[in-house]
């Protein structure tokens, strides 16, 4: 699970930041499996976890710098073309 994260976060974020956001990642997705919602379920898991991570990512955006953000946003696929 932390390969979702990381893949999307490193080079963003501090070592330290990336911990965190797999930390709050984990608690999610664990929650998510407990509540048996259906997109948790195994044909459905690694999407929900790409969408999962993208999403932990992009809550906290806004404390990072525009330039910084547009070295690796686009990776993120979620953000409308203008």
């Amino acid at each position: 699970m932390h390969g979702f994260i990381k893949r999307f976060a490193d080079g963003a974020f501090y070592p330290e930041e990336v911990q965190i956001l797999v930390a709050a990642f984990d608690d999610a997705w664990s929650g998510l499996q407990s509540s048996h919602a259906p997109f948790a379920e195994e044909a459905y898991a690694s999407a929900a976890q790409e969408i999962l991570a993208k999403h932990i990512i992009m809550a906290v955006l806004p404390r990072l710098d525009t330039i910084e953000c547009r070295c690796w946003l686009p990776t993120l696929s979620i953000v409308k073309s203008a």
